[in-house]
């Protein structure tokens, strides 16, 4: 994966004896000294006591610290096959962009469509055999409600009103997963990357869980960098890093969240750190 140097921010506050002092040095009175208290010290004394008060000022300043780091891409997958066929196309080849949706595998689609025509025709007859039943039912209901056939009958037409139904949603559902599986010979890309690895060639035969097609998006990124544990405190408190992408020119990209792993590496003692950078387009 490639390399990024990382400056972490931290801020400091630091102390300074002010330059430039006033000549004059200042008078400094003890805020509950009374007026016949300071009175009695004036005449006491030849000459005031005078203090003299040395300026401090406060000032912040950033300190930075440099890691190396690793980038690599939030959004990375390995696209495998979810039904069985013969490779037909493979439009993409490694380093080759693609756009999210394309079509990056085809395989060969006749058993799947022999399979959608086969529950596409159960359908129709379990369609037909429901309505039959319900015909029947409503039918038997009626003349038991006069008390013209006993109450076994009504119950053998009910059965078989509640079976046609039940056989009627399981043809249902057999033609959505035959049109899924004819779906499943067209693999498109989930979102647009770069081709990293295939793992198949046109021609070969690929079976439910095989590997296809490997691929990465550079839209998103972010890096993992390892932080000495007496740089973390500084970081978890300002949330601040950027990545140097030009250090002569000074070029950098801040994170947009900082990351800070609870746990440190009882081996080297310093915490994974990882920085989310911003979506960039990529094509």
């Amino acid at each position: 994966a490639p390399l990024a140097r990382i400056a972490g921010v931290g801020i400091d506050r630091l102390a300074a004896e002010a330059k430039d002092l006033p000549d004059e040095p200042l008078r400094a009175e003890a805020a509950d000294e009374r007026p016949d208290e300071r009175a009695d010290a004036h005449h006491g004394h030849e000459e005031d006591e005078r203090y003299q008060c040395v300026g401090r000022e406060r000032e912040s300043a950033r300190r930075e610290r440099v890691w190396d780091g690793v980038i690599e891409a939030v959004n990375q997958a390995t696209l495998s096959a979810q039904t069985g066929g013969r490779v037909l196309e493979l439009p993409f080849d490694v380093d080759d962009y693609v756009p999210a949706g394309a079509v990056v595998a085809r395989f060969t689609d006749v058993e799947q469509q022999s399979a959608q025509r086969r529950a596409q025709a159960a359908l129709a007859a379990a369609e037909s055999t429901a309505r039959e039943a319900e015909a029947d039912y409503e039918r038997i209901r009626e003349i038991h409600a006069r008390k013209l056939v006993a109450k076994a009958q009504l119950d053998q037409a009910t059965a078989r009103r509640d079976g046609a139904r039940a056989a009627l949603d399981s043809a249902r559902a057999a033609l959505r997963e035959s049109a899924e599986q004819v779906d499943y010979t067209v693999i498109r890309a989930p979102y647009s990357g770069i081709v990293v690895k295939r793992h198949v060639q046109v021609g070969e035969t690929v079976r439910p869980g095989q590997a296809l097609i490997s691929g990465i998006s550079l839209g998103e990124l972010r890096v993992e960098v390892q932080v000495p544990q007496s740089d973390v405190a500084a970081i978890r408190e300002h949330r601040q890093a950027a990545v140097i992408l030009d250090a002569a020119s000074g070029e950098r990209l801040e994170a947009k969240e900082v990351v800070v792993y609870p746990n440190a590496d009882p081996q080297t003692h310093s915490f994974r750190v990882r920085l989310e950078l911003p979506a960039q387009e990529t094509g």
